[in-house]
């Protein structure tokens, strides 16, 4: 059987898609939210190269931006998120992003249909990370990080504001959940949605092509 090369990353920007499509239905029921949303936005004069947490950015009318990456397991039963994969991932991108947003009133966070390791889990609760917890059952992870200059405070300050939100539903299943949304709650009929769906397939082989 031949495998396509882009099928994984064709379904991580269908995930990313359904992601930012589930904001934009929420600004729809709650129209004072939300003031703007952007995809694939870097923010001018952070002073790194490589601002990773780009995917979605939903500014709040309150002047709260939420800052959002969006990871997409094809086989999230099996492949599941331990120390490594963090790593190999991004982490290290994520944290020297987050600190370098100006912002006071900041909110990031992964979010990834992958599920935790089992190690990782003792570590973990209410989408945030205890790093007590992590230097107890993951003591490597802590070192790698203080060996890129992070020190016990900036470790805190990280795992106890960046939101880790695992087991996100399936590709499949948030989709049907968005199109129940549509039909009942803002009344779009099924050729209407099955119109949208074409058009985020047709922004997906764009991406793929540039």
């Amino acid at each position: 059987m031949r495998i396509n090369p882009n099928s994984s990353i064709r379904s991580g920007y269908s995930y990313e898609d359904l992601f930012v499509l589930r904001l934009c239905i929420d600004w729809l029921r709650n129209p004072d939210k939300y003031s703007e949303i952007k995809i694939q936005f870097v923010p001018v004069d952070l002073g790194i190269k490589g601002f990773a947490l780009d995917d979605v950015t939903a500014t709040r009318k309150n002047g709260s931006v939420e800052y959002y990456q969006i990871k997409h397991k094809q086989n999230p039963e099996s492949d599941f998120w331990d120390s490594d994969e963090l790593i190999n991932k991004g982490l290290l991108k994520w944290m020297k992003s987050f600190f370098a947003l100006k912002e006071n009133n900041r909110i990031c966070s992964l979010i990834t249909n992958g599920q935790l390791d089992i190690i990782l889990k003792k570590s973990f609760k209410d989408n945030h990370f205890n790093l007590e917890k992590i230097k107890t059952h993951n003591a490597d992870l802590v070192l790698k990080l203080e060996e890129q200059g992070y020190s016990q405070l900036l470790l805190k300050s990280f795992f106890d504001n960046f939101n880790f939100k695992f087991n996100q539903p399936s590709k499949n299943s948030f989709e049907e959940e968005l199109r129940q949304v549509l039909y009942k709650d803002l009344k779009v009929t099924k050729a209407g949605v099955d119109s949208l769906g074409t058009w985020l397939l047709f922004l997906d082989r764009l991406k793929l092509e540039y």
